[in-house]
């Protein structure tokens, strides 16, 4: 509830977690809703809607989109677990965020539960175990693919700015895309107005990177895909 404490969050982290009950949460709501997703999750919601009821999309107020670059696969969490000598098929749950500022990785299975420092570890062999199951080779296919990264279709769109005039400060880049995110910028920016400065392309650029927003790695994934006579998937909308 306090301003203050937005300094105090963990920086960004890439992995999948469940988006299910957002369809069914939309559906039941008697109130209006402010969605927050990776761009995946909202393009599929909206596909969603559009074949099933376009009057859900309505009750979606503004669309806050995270700026996203890729997220694991559930191979990262097996193979953790095997590596840790825990049945993978025994958990339940899995919890990226807690218990110190870094974050710990928590896997609650039936019986325990299991948690492993993300950054502070013991030996080499304890961050070689970590690092190779949480490593860019365990990236979901669909996001070597995407060419979304920026979250287009959102009102607005948030990710980390890494901006070199900024050096290691913790800063944001926010995009407003539509009119409601624009007037939804207007009410809110009067409690950041200290903390805000305008920005330019260039700043984008710099932030996210010519690849992400360009997609050119992603084209040739794709190019390679279709070589390849994998199923491949578009997205109309």
């Amino acid at each position: 509830d306090d301003i203050t404490n937005i300094n105090k969050l963990p920086g960004s982290i890439y992995h999948s977690v469940s988006f299910f009950e957002a369809i069914s949460h939309i559906e039941n709501s008697k109130k209006e809703i402010v969605l927050v997703s990776i761009p995946c999750h909202l393009e599929g919601i909206t596909k969603y809607f559009i074949k099933k009821d376009k009057k859900l999309l309505d009750k979606i107020i503004l669309k806050v989109g995270i700026i996203c670059g890729w997220s694991y696969t559930n191979l990262s969490y097996k193979n953790f677990c095997a590596s840790t000598n825990i049945d993978s098929e025994k958990v339940k749950d899995i919890s990226y965020r807690g218990q110190n500022k870094i974050e710990y990785l928590e896997l609650s299975c039936e019986e325990d539960t299991y948690s492993f420092d993300r950054r502070n570890f013991n030996s080499p062999h304890e961050e070689l175990r970590y690092r190779s199951s949480f490593s860019s080779d365990m990236n979901r296919s669909r996001c070597l693919q995407c060419q979304n990264h920026l979250n287009v279709q959102s009102d607005i769109s948030i990710g980390d700015a890494w901006l070199k005039r900024l050096g290691s400060k913790k800063e944001s880049i926010i995009l407003s895309r539509t009119i409601q995110g624009a007037e939804f910028l207007k009410k809110v920016v009067s409690n950041f107005s200290n903390n805000l400065e305008s920005g330019t392309i260039k700043d984008i650029y710099e932030s996210q990177g010519e690849d992400l927003i360009e997609g050119h790695r992603a084209e040739v994934f794709r190019s390679l895909d279709k070589l390849l006579n994998k199923n491949y998937v578009t997205y109309n909308f």
